[in-house]
């Protein structure tokens, strides 16, 4: 069993990782360069499934400690 330390080391790795995903969509998003913009929709299709599944992985790290990932300041 993973411990309360491995548990709370791999949250913060999960976070970083969400917030670096969100920057990517974020600018995939936006995107107004045109050579870009023919890549757009697959590159946000990738991100956001990426992005859900990191969140996913989040909450069960989260459920592990006994905290409630719904509470709204564990919210990416």
């Amino acid at each position: 069993m993973e411990t309360k330390g491995g548990i709370q080391a791999r949250i913060v790795e999960l976070t970083k990782e969400i917030t670096d995903v969100q920057e990517q969509l974020c600018f995939w998003q936006s995107t107004e360069d045109p050579e870009l913009m023919e890549d757009a929709p697959g590159r946000v299709a990738v991100l956001e499934t990426d992005l859900e599944n990191l969140l996913n992985w989040r909450a069960g790290a989260l459920r592990q400690l006994g905290i409630n990932p719904d509470n709204a300041a564990w919210h990416a």
